[in-house]
């Protein structure tokens, strides 16, 4: 393939993922995980659960390892247990170097890094938020400095994570801000038809992006022909469907439930709505951008500035209350912005070129020290080959 860079086959990469459900972080770790072994890497994916529809964005090419007994993530220190088992795997294997896909791996550093091979971890949300106390931040982040501190390099989604984490943690353990890799190839460069007056959004049906917010923003909108769909799933999907029934929107709003690639559903709303009250690179917005979808989010996240930068393609809400986002998603339906999906989508594909899973995979490996290993006898004697 034009992708292959000779000499990378000697590589072991070990993947860490909860499971298959939806999920930002896990849809880049899969996606990088599918472009490094199309460029000749191996690729262990250990997971603590093989359940969760984005399994088919998995190259088949890619190793799959599956804790058995499942270590499922809503569990008290799954990612202590994931590291442990992971670790008890890794040996045989002979793995390199692992990679962490986000904050909630971060406690699996410490039984990982019995096993010798570097650790590269990724900073997915915002490690100072503003939905915390004061005391609970500084914790955090010095919590988080202990934890990191075995791992060889730390990657930011973006410039203004990097920043923070600095400040946080210290220069000396983040030094990079490197792309996600959101995207196989880029999409059309159509906008397509959209569903008038329609708005979706994407996500796990978890506290943290919080739908409640969304519905009763959405509530206060019942003057105008306005729809919705929730792609996702999750604990609080018995919950917010009861809401919708209480706020009197049942019937204008749908729940579709777990989709792999939710591109589609983006590319037929007007408006694509991020409500979360903590995200770090929310690649479900950089998606919305890619179909020419206008977007609605939240102050969640430093990186937001970096993705939504110009009033064009999108706006940040600063308030935390319904009739904040109602104010914002009623301009969007009443203004000029509503006409521009053509003109929004030509101005967001010079974001998107750099999350382009072959660029994004091949900086990482770049980073991480991984683009081409040299040949020694010793490899031989092991059993690994030469390039």
């Amino acid at each position: 393939m034009a992708d292959d860079i000779p000499g990378n086959r000697d590589w072991i990469i070990g993947v860490l993922l909860h499971d298959f459900q939806l999920g930002g972080a896990e849809r880049v770790a899969i996606r990088l995980a599918s472009a490094w072994s199309r460029m000749g890497c191996k690729v262990i994916l250990f997971t603590g659960s093989s359940g969760g529809v984005q399994r088919q964005l998995l190259s088949e090419s890619v190793e799959v390892i599956v804790a058995n007994p499942p270590i499922m993530r809503r569990l008290p220190a799954s990612s202590v247990q994931l590291g442990r088992w992971a670790a008890s795997h890794a040996a045989a294997a002979q793995v390199d170097a692992f990679y962490l896909p986000g904050n909630s791996y971060f406690r699996a550093v410490s039984p990982l890094s019995a096993v010798g091979a570097s650790i590269f971890a990724v900073i997915s949300n915002s490690l100072w938020r503003l939905d915390r106390l004061l005391i609970r931040n500084l914790v955090f982040a010095a919590a988080t400095r202990w934890r990191l501190r075995k791992v060889k390099g730390v990657i930011s989604m973006s410039p203004s994570l990097l920043r923070q984490a600095q400040r946080l943690l210290g220069q000396g353990l983040t030094d990079v801000a490197l792309p996600n890799a959101l995207f196989d190839r880029l999409p059309d460069s159509s906008a397509g038809p959209r569903r008038r007056w329609h708005i979706c959004t994407v996500g796990r049906l978890v506290p943290q992006k919080n739908f409640a917010l969304l519905l009763r923003s959405f509530a206060l909108l019942d003057d105008l022909p306005v729809t919705l769909s929730i792609v996702g799933d999750g604990p609080q999907m018995a919950e917010l469907q009861q809401l919708a029934v209480t706020l009197g929107v049942a019937e204008r709003v749908t729940f579709l439930g777990a989709v792999a690639n939710a591109a589609g559903c983006m590319a037929e709303a007007e408006v694509m709505v991020l409500t979360s009250d903590y995200e770090g690179y929310p690649a479900v917005v950089v998606e919305a951008l890619a179909a020419g979808t206008f977007v609605v989010a939240s102050n969640c996240s430093v990186g937001m500035a970096d993705i939504l930068v110009t009033p064009e393609l999108g706006v940040i809400v600063d308030g935390h209350r319904p009739e904040d986002f109602e104010a914002a998603l009623r301009q969007f339906f009443t203004g000029p912005a509503r006409q521009e999906s053509t003109r929004r989508l030509a101005l967001a594909r010079s974001l998107l070129q750099s999350h382009v899973a072959s660029q994004a995979a091949q900086r990482h490996l770049k980073y991480m020290g991984l683009e081409k290993k040299p040949f020694s006898a010793l490899q031989v004697s092991a059993g690994r080959g030469a390039p």
